[in-house]
């Protein structure tokens, strides 16, 4: 299970948690960063738990709690991002009928975060 394994698989054991293993983010693949993000997220008590463990040493490489709450925040537009993503690929040739709801849903999406003033503001 990788370097982590034992201490990853105890702090899940200890929180009654499923340990899931991470995505491994592939730039060719589009949704890899979603699902990478969306794992973490699922597994972030796992991960926050392992951060604060000095003996691993991990601190550096995990997120601030201002970063989850954005991943948190982002959740919901990473999901329908997948899900046009893998409805899109299913076809062989996507049709325009079935791609422009899916855009306007992003629009839609993309507009209520930029006007939402509670999101966390990521600059």
């Amino acid at each position: 299970m990788g370097l982590y394994g034992g201490p990853c698989e105890k702090k899940s054991n200890e929180l009654k948690l499923l340990l899931l293993e991470l995505v491994k983010v592939i730039d060719t693949r589009w949704n890899s960063h979603a699902h990478c993000l969306l794992r973490i997220l699922d597994q972030q008590p796992v991960v926050s738990q392992m951060r604060n463990d000095r003996n691993l040493k991990l601190r550096q490489y995990t997120f601030s709690g201002e970063e989850w709450t954005i991943i948190e925040q982002l959740e919901e537009i990473l999901e329908t991002f997948i899900f046009a993503t893998e409805k899109v690929s299913q076809a062989e040739v996507a049709l325009v009928f079935e791609v422009i709801p899916l855009i306007d849903k992003f629009t839609s999406m993309s507009g209520q975060m930029i006007d939402n003033t509670s999101l966390q503001d990521p600059c």
